[in-house]
């Protein structure tokens, strides 16, 4: 359950005033449990461990997701999607599009994939690789309230410039242009995100002529792309290659990954497989491989997995940074 949240409440029904479910259906009052959907006096009822959880409603998974029969079988049996908050009532990110998305990548022809796996330990080698991809993103994507942004949020403290940068050593998104495909950064370009958080002051903007002008780059997506580098990249790569998106231009509007439902796992499933597995990158891949191998072989140890200081355990850093 995400951190911070009250007690659940001694009855059910809980109190209609005081209550909300979280993503993956806990009951509480902090943001984290608010900024999905409201309980509902139907939606509580008893688990396992004597806890109150809201009963969610959730789209039927695909029967084909991966492409790959026994990954697949194991996708539809668990529902995972609804497990992790990938309910009816979340309007921004559907397992359906995740599954359309990856599919729409490992058909590019390209020997650069999402990994599924291979040899005897295949199906398990496939599942914990996109498992830490899914993983990744819950938080890449809101947090302790997983699957709520699409763009990034103006984090506290808040300020008018966040759509300029939140990084850590202030660079400026915009300034992330060096590279010979990035996108060209248009001091005209004039941008409103098309999400943001309840606590946040408001969605993220970009003007001409004022602090924000040329900030137009900011997270966006499952794994928050960042930057005109990662957005030329993306673009050259990935969206100009699909059909389905060939007429989308990510360069004259990075916003675009929030205006559709592929999109919006696109960049994260791209960023996967290019820098997390290591793609071109002989020592990285390896250092993936093992990583991966050995958090298999462990029972699924997250700390069997770490490889020279890196793997599963170490986390893996967002799209953009």
């Amino acid at each position: 359950p995400p951190a911070g949240g009250e007690p659940s409440p001694p009855a059910c029904p809980p109190p209609a005033d005081g209550y909300c479910c979280s993503a993956t259906g806990w009951l509480g009052s902090t943001a984290a449990h608010c900024s999905n959907i409201n309980a509902l006096d139907e939606c509580c009822s008893l688990n396992d461990e004597g806890r109150l959880t809201c009963v969610t409603e959730c789209e039927e998974p695909p029967a084909v997701c991966t492409g790959d029969a026994a990954i697949d079988a194991v996708l539809l049996e668990s529902k995972i999607g609804c497990k992790i908050g990938l309910i009816d009532s979340n309007e921004i990110y559907k397992w359906s599009g995740f599954c359309d998305a990856l599919r729409s990548f490992n058909d590019l022809e390209s020997d650069r994939r999402l990994f599924l796996g291979e040899g005897d330990m295949s199906t398990a080698l496939g599942l914990s690789n996109i498992a830490g991809l899914l993983a990744q993103a819950m938080w890449e994507s809101g947090g302790e309230a997983p699957f709520t942004a699409c763009d990034e949020n103006d984090y506290p403290p808040s300020s008018p410039t966040a759509s300029c940068t939140q990084r850590s050593d202030g660079e400026l998104y915009h300034s992330l242009n060096d590279q010979p495909w990035a996108c060209y950064v248009d001091p005209q370009m004039t941008m409103t995100a098309e999400t943001w958080a309840s606590w946040a002051p408001g969605p993220l903007k970009c003007e001409p002529g004022t602090g924000t002008e040329k900030c137009c780059w900011w997270g966006r997506g499952a794994i928050q792309t960042t930057g005109p580098n990662n957005y030329g990249l993306l673009q050259r790569e990935v969206f100009s290659q699909v059909p389905s998106l060939s007429g989308i231009d990510l360069c004259t509007n990075p916003e675009a990954i929030c205006q559709n439902d592929d999109a919006k796992w696109l960049g994260a499933i791209f960023y996967w497989a290019n820098n997390v597995q290591g793609y071109g990158l002989e020592a990285e891949a390896a250092t993936f491989d093992e990583s991966l191998r050995k958090f298999v072989e462990s029972g699924f140890n997250r700390a069997a997995s770490v490889v020279a200081g890196g793997g599963l355990a170490a986390g893996t850093g967002g799209g953009g940074e």
